[in-house]
This record gives C-alpha cells, structure tokens and sequence, in this order.
C-alpha cells in the first residue's frame, strides 16, 4: 500500500487464506456499498445472474481514486458471497460481483454486473 498515503481497511474475516482486494475506482464514486448477495435463481433468460443483495458491511459516502477500500473475505462456493454497489453517474444503484473467479490473470478483478431481484 506504498502508492497511497491512506485507504480505509475493512475486514469480513482475518485469517490466513483469505483474499485481500484493493479497490481504487478510477473516478469518483458516491454511495459506495460492499454487500453480502445470496443467489436468487441460478442463470436468468438474457444469461445474468439473479441474485438478492443481502447485509451491507461496508459503505461510504464516496470513495476515491486517492483513498482506496482494502478488504479481506473469503469465497464460500461457486456464486460468489459478495458484491460492491454504487451510484452512477445517472443516480442509479448499480452492482457488481466480487470473487475470486473475477481475477484474471494478472490478479486484478473483472467486475461482472449483477441485477438484483425486486
């Protein structure tokens, strides 16, 4: 964490093993939220997964290219046991899936967006 003076640090658990990630939008955002999500249905019709936002852990007002959000969890499964959530340009609630399948190659997540069940 040498490239940045601060970050916030949040924990889901503290244990050898877990996965650690480092998230530092490029612009911006408000209304940043990391959430537990549990699967609703499996695959939807336009090939999306349905899922149910569950309890926020986290969450801020804005989170910053300049102050990053570092958090430790762990994946339970093949559904993914998280997701971030934030306000887009538009005011829209949008989320994304956190996991260790969203890792490419060299480490760095792939969010995948989700839509929520109403």
């Amino acid at each position: 964490m040498t490239l940045f003076d601060s970050y916030i640090k949040g924990d889901v658990v503290n244990f050898d093993g877990a996965t650690t990630a480092i998230l530092v939008p490029s612009v911006e955002i408000n209304d940043f939220r990391f959430l537990r999500i549990e699967v609703a249905y499996s695959v939807g019709e336009n090939n999306e997964a349905h899922f149910v936002a569950g309890d926020v852990l986290f969450s801020f007002e804005i989170l910053s290219p300049e102050v990053p959000f570092v958090v430790t969890y762990i994946d339970r499964g093949s559904f993914p046991s998280y997701a971030i959530s934030f306000a887009d340009e538009f005011g829209l609630i949008r989320y994304f899936v956190l996991g260790s399948e969203s890792q490419n190659e060299s480490g760095s997540f792939v969010f995948r967006e989700l839509v929520p069940v109403e």
